[in-house]
């Protein structure tokens, strides 16, 4: 697998950013944060069962964002975006940080191990 060309924080924003609703005046820290946690699931679940055929990330976090109407419209989009636009980026996304910069909110995203084929992490 070649690096990753862009920094985890960029990659991370450029995957959540055009399914996320239209973040207006209206819009709390804590909305923005929660897609951007369910973003951070979504990653790291689908990047999970494609190295593991046996696994059920995805089968748990859809389950558990069910009972929470509106989410399955942004999930969906974005389990499809892990799948084809980021498949080959492999790295895991252990935490992110929302920040305010100059009136501008900054993600900042740590990346965890890489993670291939048939490894058990």
């Amino acid at each position: 697998m070649d690096k990753p060309r862009e920094e985890i924080s960029q990659t991370f924003i450029a995957f959540v950013k055009p399914v996320m609703p239209e973040v207006d005046e209206n819009t709390t820290e804590h909305q923005i944060k929660t897609f951007f946690e369910i973003g951070l699931m979504v990653w790291n679940a689908v990047l999970l069962d494609s190295v593991d055929p046996k696994g059920n990330n995805m089968n748990w976090i859809e389950d558990l964002l069910s009972k929470e109407p509106g989410y399955q419209l942004f999930i969906a989009p974005l389990i499809e975006r892990r799948k084809t636009v980021f498949a080959n980026d492999k790295r895991m996304i252990e935490d992110f940080t929302l920040t305010y910069e100059n009136g501008d909110l900054e993600v900042r995203a740590e990346a965890g191990p890489v993670l291939k084929p048939g490894r058990e992490e």
